[in-house]
C-alpha cells in the first residue's frame, strides 16, 4: 500500500470558537456517586480509552448532552466524538459544531478529521492546567484545508476519512480471508 503525504502548506488558520460553541453540561455526575453503570445512556469522563465512556447510566434525560458533539476533557484534553446523547462527569466541556453558521452538517467523518488536528493544537498544554479555561479554549488556533474559494474544504475532509475507512476495511477483509485459511 502506498503511503500518502498530506500537504498542509496552504491550509488556513482558525480558532476553536470559529467552528464550535463551547458548552458546560447542565449537570455533572460524579462517578463516586454512581452505583450502576448498566444504564441506557453513555457516561463520558476524562478517560483516554473507550471513547471516554466509563459506562452507561440512567439519570434525568433533561440533563443529557446532545448527540453529534465532541466531548472535551477539560484538564486532560481528551476529545471524542459522541454520536448519541450522553451524560458527563466533572470537567467536561461540550463542543457543539456551528452547523448553521458554517452551512455544513457535522458528522463522524468530519469529527474524525478534526479531532487529531485539535489534539495537535493542544499537545503543549499540561494536565490540570488552567490553560483549559473556556476563554483560552475559544482562542486555540489550528489549521484546516481550504478550497479554491479560500473556504474550509469540508469535502476534502469527508473524502479523506471515507477513503481511509475504506482502506482499513480492505485490510480487515484481507486479514479475515487469511485468518480463515483463504489465499491472498
Amino acid at each position: 500500500m502506498k503511503s500518502k503525504v498530506l500537504v498542509t502548506s496552504n491550509w488556513k488558520e482558525f480558532k476553536l470558537e470559529d467552528l464550535f460553541e463551547i458548552l458546560t453540561p447542565q449537570q455533572k455526575f460524579n462517578a463516586i456517586d454512581i452505583v450502576d453503570f448498566n444504564g441506557k445512556y453513555p457516561y463520558v469522563v476524562r478517560s483516554k480509552t473507550n471513547n471516554g465512556i466509563k459506562g452507561y447510566i440512567n439519570q434525568k434525560e433533561e440533563f443529557l448532552n446532545q448527540a453529534n458533539t465532541i466531548s472535551f476533557g477539560q484538564d486532560t484534553a481528551t476529545m471524542f466524538y459522541q454520536n448519541q446523547p450522553y451524560f458527563t462527569g466533572d470537567k467536561i466541556k461540550i463542543l457543539v459544531f456551528k452547523e448553521q453558521e458554517l452551512n455544513i452538517k457535522f458528522n463522524d467523518n468530519l469529527a474524525l478529521f478534526l479531532i487529531p488536528i485539535l489534539n495537535k493544537a493542544f499537545q503543549n498544554f499540561n494536565w490540570g492546567s488552567s490553560s483549559y479555561n473556556i476563554n483560552i479554549l475559544k482562542k486555540i488556533v489550528f489549521h484546516l484545508p481550504k478550497n479554491s474559494k479560500n473556504q474550509i474544504d469540508w469535502q476534502f475532509m469527508e473524502e479523506s476519512i471515507k477513503q481511509t475507512k475504506q482502506e482499513m476495511q480492505n485490510i480487515i477483509n484481507i486479514y479475515k480471508l487469511l485468518a480463515n485459511g483463504g489465499g491472498y
